[in-house]
């Protein structure tokens, strides 16, 4: 679906699902401006990028499809993909349909969740790629937190400036420029007049600048972080008793996610 938005310009983007063979097709079609033929076999391979040829960061990684393609062929869903260059892709998967007892108890533990301990608290997320921002400000949002995202120290400094009192910040590691999240989190506390509560997130696991917010004793989370640990942070730093010192490392999950 990202990648879909990404490259239609114009047009529509269109999920659907029907019965097919005692499966379930559940395809993504776009009218965006399609794959030619010569790249379509490449486009599963880690770290490929079609018009991307200076790795800017911002265009991705060229991992997402190579996920996509690694996962579905554990679970055997059979990723397929079709496109027509200026005319659109469409990209599908072959599920094994639920039962309607397992529909149930998943609506039932989505129904019965317990509402997070964050409502109403104030965020402040620096965060340089823009689908991961706006993928934790709607995640946040969504918990009820008053929240800004931006991308920049910069920017965090004018939303201090503005008024915007912070109680916890969430950083990227490594922001754009080579700028440091952990510079960035010592200007905002320095600004603030108080040792804001932080955590760290990042794609580097196991790097050098990993190691160095860990010295500090931030928590750090390794992407793709999960909501309940984000939440189980913003939650620890609600308890007043309950220093930022204090909080476990390693139960914040600070460790590669499996591949």
């Amino acid at each position: 679906m990202s990648n879909a938005i990404r490259y239609t310009r114009e047009g529509s983007v269109t999920v659907r699902a029907h019965a097919q063979g005692g499966h379930v097709l559940l395809s993504v079609e776009d009218t965006g401006i399609g794959i030619a033929a010569n790249h379509l076999p490449r486009i599963f391979d880690e770290f490929y990028q079609v018009g991307n040829p200076a790795r800017d960061r911002r265009l991705g990684l060229g991992l997402g499809l190579a996920t996509v393609k690694r996962l579905s062929d554990l679970l055997g869903l059979a990723v397929s993909v079709q496109s027509v260059p200026g005319r659109g892709s469409t990209f599908s998967l072959r599920l094994a349909p639920a039962s309607a007892p397992q529909i149930t108890a998943m609506r039932r533990a989505v129904d019965t969740a317990a509402p997070p301990l964050v409502a109403s608290q104030r965020v402040l997320v620096i965060e340089d790629d823009a689908d991961s921002r706006n993928a934790l400000l709607g995640l946040l949002r969504q918990w009820g937190c008053e929240v800004r995202a931006v991308p920049g120290e910069r920017e965090a400094l004018a939303c201090l400036a503005q008024g915007f009192e912070p109680e916890a910040l969430v950083v990227d590691l490594r922001l754009a420029d080579g700028a440091s999240g952990l510079d960035a989190i010592a200007t905002l506390r320095a600004a603030a007049g108080t040792s804001l509560p932080a955590l760290v997130v990042t794609g580097d696991a196991g790097s050098e600048h990993m190691r160095q917010a860990e010295a500090l004793g931030l928590p750090v989370l390794v992407k793709p972080a999960r909501p309940m640990q984000l939440r189980a942070f913003l939650s620890q730093v609600r308890m007043a008793d309950c220093p930022l010192r204090q909080v476990p490392v390693g139960a914040m999950g600070a460790r590669p996610s499996a591949p």
